[in-house]
């Protein structure tokens, strides 16, 4: 039964592989998992696998934080439970009588190393990485110890994901205690990113006195989302009849679209995210696409420049196809909010004109954007 519980586990694993979810890299991850510790003394790392009863894997409780603060390091803390079971199990090279309880507390650092040589950039939703670090364990009488070792996450979700770790402990005892010796630890776990208070600080910018439109245009908005969402996501042109646009009630003139509400359009479009190697936005760009379409119903006159850009994964031709395509369903989202089509024009500017590099998972996600710019 044990076996098979890693076993699912697995599966699920690499039942991911087909699965394409970008994420945001950077915050807190909770992981809950099981463990297996190999202290058998056997040569070969993986015997455990033909000799499961050898190790330790009752009670096999695995809890830990990490913090990933930039793309190629985290740094975090794992603590684990466990028992050997008599008679079957065995710790170096001998069968134990009784059973043994095994804890440990180990912090690490993890470098991301498909960050560093920049493989897998199409696979957003996968890390692999190697940690140190050093941890206290207890067999018998417990020690210090020194750790490396090597993982992956496996993301299902930009929130959830499989986490797969083995990792070496050497004890830094010159005479350790029996059974307090090298051993190696493999885990299981399911990995949980907490929100980094982006989403929170989204909405109170939505109080904004910036944000502030009077109740004929969030009527309008309201009306026209009624009418208009079975058309956003298609990616092609929204006719100007299919909506009724009441933005003639605004009376807002183009001359009071200053460069300060020019910046915030601006940079309000460059956070719409999109999915690698597609044109539909993410669902949490709803949220920005949606300030931007209130503060262009106040400027119903206003003529702006929707630029698609995209990373430098794919070909040259492809992105600059891909670009224009990001480019035009922005623009249907918006002419589907009201916005008067006559006043939008589209371009796709393919790889061209990064705004950072393209060597990492987190670069590559702000170079796939929009730009929304006045034109003169």
């Amino acid at each position: 039964m044990k076996v098979l519980s890693l076993s699912l586990l697995c599966i699920m694993s690499f039942y991911s592989f087909s699965q394409n979810q970008p994420k945001n890299p950077n915050g807190f991850l909770i992981k809950l998992g099981a463990n297996y510790v190999d202290n058998s003394g056997d040569s070969n790392p993986f015997k455990f696998l033909t000799s499961f009863k050898k190790g330790a894997f009752s009670q096999p409780l695995k809890l830990g934080v990490e913090y990933r603060f930039s793309d190629l390091f985290s740094v975090g803390v794992d603590g684990s439970i466990n028992k050997w079971k008599a008679p079957d199990a065995v710790i170096d090279l001998e069968k134990i009588t009784e059973d043994q309880d095994y804890f440990s507390l180990d912090t690490k650092l993890n470098l991301y190393v498909d960050e560093v040589f920049n493989w897998f950039s199409n696979a957003d939703w996968l890390d692999l990485y190697l940690d140190v670090g050093v941890g206290y364990f207890k067999i018998n009488e417990g020690g210090l110890s020194g750790n490396f070792g090597g993982g992956t996450n496996i993301w299902l979700s930009q929130k959830i994901g499989l986490n797969l770790t083995a990792v070496s402990k050497w004890t830094l005892d010159e005479t350790p205690a029996k059974y307090d010796t090298n051993h190696l630890q493999f885990s299981a776990a399911v990995i949980f990113k907490l929100s980094n208070g982006t989403k929170k600080q989204a909405l109170d910018e939505l109080n904004d006195n910036t944000l502030k439109v009077n109740s004929e245009s969030k009527d309008v908005v309201k009306d026209a989302y009624a009418q208009a969402a079975p058309e956003i996501d298609n990616n092609k042109d929204v006719a100007p009849n299919q909506i009724e646009s009441n933005t003639e009630k605004i009376d807002n003139s183009e001359n009071d679209f200053d460069d300060v509400a020019a910046n915030y359009i601006l940079n309000l479009s460059r956070k719409i995210k999109f999915k690698v190697g597609n044109y539909n936005f993410t669902q949490e760009s709803y949220e920005d696409l949606n300030r931007i379409l209130l503060r262009l119903l106040e400027y119903p006159n206003i003529k702006l420049r929707i630029e698609g850009h995209a990373d430098s994964v794919g070909e040259f031709n492809d992105n600059e196809i891909l670009s224009k395509k990001r480019a035009n369903t922005v623009k249907n989202y918006l002419v589907a909010g009201g916005v008067n089509p006559n006043n939008l024009i589209v371009i796709g500017k393919g790889e061209l004109y990064p705004i950072t590099s393209n060597l990492t998972k987190e670069g590559r996600q702000k170079n796939r954007r929009v730009e929304i710019v006045r034109i003169d």
